[in-house]
């Protein structure tokens, strides 16, 4: 009865007045989440390979999507993120690689000309890189032969000539630094007389003292840390009597050497470079991200294999990212700082100090620190 009532009613009922029923189609709304599923796993993906550009292309085309606010929000947060974080990185990898580009060795050679100078002349030639030779005025004069040598090296357009004394403090250092710094003065001139005219004009009298790992500069001002509290007393006066008289001295961060007694090397050219490394990395040089190494042009010659061994420390240098210079350029850096390697560092105002020299030369304080620990790290390789 009542089913027939209401038919009639709706027959009655004029047909804009009737409800109109939508029927829902799940199989679109399914298609919508698997689509919106894909370019969302496209945005995350997008995000992690750090192309950003893409990601936010996608994000545009999901908002046309029936997708919730909160939702895009996250998304867009999640993605702002991305990018802040990817600039950070970027700022730092641009750091260490400027980082990596301040480092800068300074291979030195001592007592040319001798034996196996010549075979670092070939080896420096070979490799390009430029390096110092602190030479002494006694053995260019000595023979016809190491005239000749000298002369190669001179000619070398990799080598820096330096003075390394001339007499070599007759090999009886003690003695020598003490005999009274007029005499030591003189025999530092009558090798840089004899250098002068191979030398760049009007650059300063870069010095190495034979038997002395001694810096007079005018930013730095070191003493051995290697002889007595008692012979540097009387020895202090004599280094500062030779820089007053205009000459530049420079001392060394690591040695190579060359142990007399076995005829082997004290260390490989892997060893030294580790040394280097670890130098650089805490900071124990003389000059921040400057190394000095010390060697010997004996150490060279072919009975000892010294031309491969000076060839592979270079190479593992250059692997390194190690930039080589000569000393000429170590003081273009101001970047100087108070080092536990050496003992006494003060900075100076380069041109004040060249302009009054005197007075600058008595404000130097000996700031004692102690190597020991130093030394002692360095030791362990």
């Amino acid at each position: 009865m009542y089913k027939i009532v209401g038919l009639l009613i709706l027959l009655l009922l004029p047909f804009n007045s009737i409800p109109q029923i939508k029927f829902v189609n799940y199989d679109d709304i399914n298609n919508n989440r698997y689509k919106i599923n894909i370019v969302l796993k496209k945005i995350d993906t997008a995000i992690r390979n750090n192309s950003f550009q893409k990601a936010k292309i996608l994000l545009d085309h999901v908002k046309t999507y029936s997708l919730s606010k909160n939702r895009i929000q996250t998304l867009s947060k999640k993605l702002s993120y991305a990018i802040k974080v990817a600039k950070q990185q970027k700022r730092k990898t641009t750091k260490q690689k400027q980082k990596q580009k301040q480092k800068t060795v300074y291979l030195t050679f001592d007592d040319g000309p001798m034996k196996g100078t010549t075979k670092v002349i070939d080896v420096i030639n070979k490799e390009k890189v430029p390096v110092t030779m602190f030479v002494v005025g006694a053995h260019i004069n000595s023979s016809k032969l190491y005239k000749s040598y000298y002369n190669q090296v001179k000619n070398s357009p990799y080598m820096l000539l330096a003075n390394h004394t001339y007499s070599h403090a007759h090999d009886r250092y003690n003695w020598f630094y003490t005999s009274g710094y007029k005499n030591i003065i003189k025999d530092i001139n009558k090798n840089h007389i004899l250098l002068k005219k191979d030398v760049k004009p009007n650059s300063p009298p870069y010095t190495r003292l034979a038997g002395r790992n001694v810096y007079r500069l005018p930013t730095i001002k070191t003493n051995d840390p290697y002889i007595s509290k008692r012979q540097l007393k009387r020895e202090r006066k004599s280094y500062d009597a030779i820089w007053n008289a205009g000459f530049y001295l420079y001392g060394w961060d690591i040695e190579w050497s060359l142990n007399a007694r076995t005829n082997k090397y004290r260390q490989t050219a892997s060893q030294i470079a580790q040394k280097i490394e670890y130098m650089h990395k805490n900071n124990l040089s003389t000059t921040k991200n400057k190394i000095v190494v010390l060697m010997h042009d004996i150490m060279f010659q072919d009975r000892y294999k010294g031309k491969q061994k000076l060839t592979k420390l270079i190479k593992i240098l250059k692997k390194n990212n190690w930039k080589f210079e000569t000393i000429e350029t170590y003081l273009t850096s101001v970047n100087i700082k108070n080092s536990k390697y050496t003992q006494n560092v003060k900075l100076y105002n380069i041109e004040k100090f060249i302009t009054n020299k005197t007075k600058n030369i008595k404000k130097y304080k000996n700031i004692k620190k102690n190597n020991t620990i130093a030394i002692k790290n360095l030791e362990q390789f």
